[in-house]
């Protein structure tokens, strides 16, 4: 790679750092539409996001704005550091001879506060320190913190027509517990269509404990609550169809599938539900965060925002909203919705120290769908439950179960 190019031909430059980096992977192409359609403001803070949670071909792209002073000013110094630091990461010579030759035209104190600053950014970013800043630091389900107490929760009649038929499905809401104790935002996650609209009227009554923080009373944001539908019988669950299924996917995920990595994560939370059948799998949170970080470093959006929340919650982990947010914020970037909504839910309530300049600049793209905004969708949709898993009986139940970060469909996207 010649440093002339890095004058002529900015956008192959660019492209040419798609080459080396798996994580943050659908994020960094939404930066790379808005680099080439010159929105250099949004698409500098969109590749500084992904920066955060360690994208180093985004590092790079920070590099040639810095040094062609696109939507920052022209800073060559700044410019070799970042360079230098990619570099190092990615282990890819061309990086690390792009940062020689722009260290080459510096003036002697120039080169000396370039190499200080180099040093500043590795220690700053090296792949330890962000690892440390952004993986969850595991904690077991009784190590955790409760999730808000509902006082008054009726569950909803169960439908007729899902009944009739034997069908068992399952809803999960989404919504703010205010500093009252009332339902606010209220919002579907996923859902069985026979059984999309039973439990909506009713959870807006829901009453819970006030939520607090530090002792004082707080927003309690993104909170589930899934609502099960089951039909009740000697052979209410076949236990070995639930471990199928499950090792079907984990196989995949094991494979290093994103996609999978996060269906199998999201599995393993919804078949929480299922305790008394599954004794002898792990179904502690922890677990599930691990495959969510393992799909979120191969850049699935989804799978950022879910363990950012979790972070953020302390669910099967520390309490950690700065590193979670991070990963929010890269999900927003990459154009998932509900992490979009997630900060507009943020700022709404005052909260604008938990979202920076990155993500601000994308929540005007932001919508209420569930589905992933970018690209091409796939018409495959993951039923977590088949209608085989559930005996047929004349009585039915429903149940709420609080906490749960589960989705009953999942949508997967074509990469």
């Amino acid at each position: 790679m010649k440093l002339k190019q890095l004058y002529k031909f900015p956008r192959a430059m660019l492209v040419f750092s798609l080459l080396c980096s798996p994580i943050a992977f659908a994020s960094f192409e939404k930066a790379m539409e808005l680099y080439q359609a010159q929105d250099f403001d949004r698409a500098y803070q969109a590749f500084h996001s992904m920066a955060e949670i360690g994208d180093f071909s985004s590092m790079f792209n920070l590099e040639v704005m810095h040094y062609r002073g696109e939507s920052v000013p022209r800073d060559p110094v700044q410019a070799y550091a970042w360079f230098s630091k990619a570099g190092s990461l990615a282990k890819h010579q061309d990086y690390l001879d792009t940062a020689e030759k722009v260290l080459k035209k510096l003036s002697v104190t120039d080169k000396e506060k370039s190499r200080l600053l180099a040093a500043e950014f590795t220690k700053e970013y090296s792949r330890e320190a962000i690892n440390q800043r952004i993986f969850p630091k595991p904690l077991s389900d009784e190590d955790c913190e409760p999730d808000p107490v509902a006082i008054k929760q009726k569950p909803p009649r169960y439908p007729w027509a899902a009944r009739d038929k034997g069908r068992m499905g399952r809803v999960v809401l989404e919504f703010t517990i205010s500093k009252e104790g009332y339902v606010r935002d209220l919002m579907t996650v996923s859902y069985d269509k026979m059984f999309k609209s039973a439990p909506v009227n009713g959870a807006k009554k829901f009453l819970y404990a006030p939520p607090t923080k530090d002792g004082k009373p707080h927003y309690h944001y993104g909170h589930n609550t899934a609502i099960v539908f089951l039909m009740a019988g000697k052979k209410e669950v076949d236990s070995k169809k639930l471990k199928f299924e499950l090792e079907k996917v984990k196989r995949k995920a094991e494979e290093g599938d994103p996609v999978s990595q996060y269906v199998y994560a999201t599995r393993l939370n919804v078949f929480r539900s299922f305790k008394d059948y599954l004794k002898k799998l792990d179904l502690q949170y922890q677990e599930s965060n691990k495959w969510y970080l393992a799909s979120a470093q191969n850049g699935l959006p989804h799978a950022q925002f879910a363990l950012g929340r979790n972070m953020i919650r302390g669910r099967g982990c520390e309490v950690d909203e700065q590193g979670g947010m991070k990963w929010i914020n890269a999900a927003a970037v990459g154009g998932y919705s509900p992490a979009q909504h997630y900060l507009v839910q943020n700022l709404l309530m005052g909260r604008e120290e938990a979202v920076n300049r990155s993500a601000m600049a994308w929540l005007q793209n932001a919508s209420m769908s569930n589905h992933y905004p970018g690209g091409q969708k796939s018409e495959m949709l993951l039923d977590v439950f088949k209608t085989s898993v559930c005996g047929h009986n004349e009585n039915a139940t429903s149940r709420c179960l609080d906490g749960n970060n589960s989705s009953f469909r999942i949508s997967a996207i074509q990469r």
